[in-house]
């Protein structure tokens, strides 16, 4: 409808070329809020992703505070470090010995 000097009378062919570019802005705007809302979608992706990998990361960092205060309580870390220590000393006893014994004779 166009309006002229006071007088409203129907004009087919600008209501077709206004519908027309209507409905292309229309168009443009759900476009434009499909990739808006992808692109959200996408970062909250990502956001969440990193937000899992910073828990993982301090449950593993509690875990290493927790087992370090356990360690200070016991004995068994030295025990084993001992255990391994003496044999492998007792598997070089016997060279260590044979080669005393010979610099002692000469």
């Amino acid at each position: 409808m166009v309006k002229n000097s006071g007088f409203i009378y129907y004009c087919p062919i600008a209501d077709l070329t206004g519908g027309y570019v209507e409905r292309k802005r229309i168009a443009a705007e759900m476009t434009a809020g499909v990739a808006r809302a992808e692109n959200n979608f996408k970062i909250a992706q990502f956001e969440e992703k990193s937000r899992g990998c910073m828990q993982a990361e301090q449950n593993d960092a509690d875990y290493d505070l927790l087992v370090l205060k356990n360690r200070d309580k016991t004995l068994m870390d030295e025990v084993i470090i001992l255990f391994f220590l003496e044999l492998f000393v007792c598997h070089f006893m016997s060279n260590i010995v044979t080669l005393l014994t010979f610099r002692s004779f000469s």
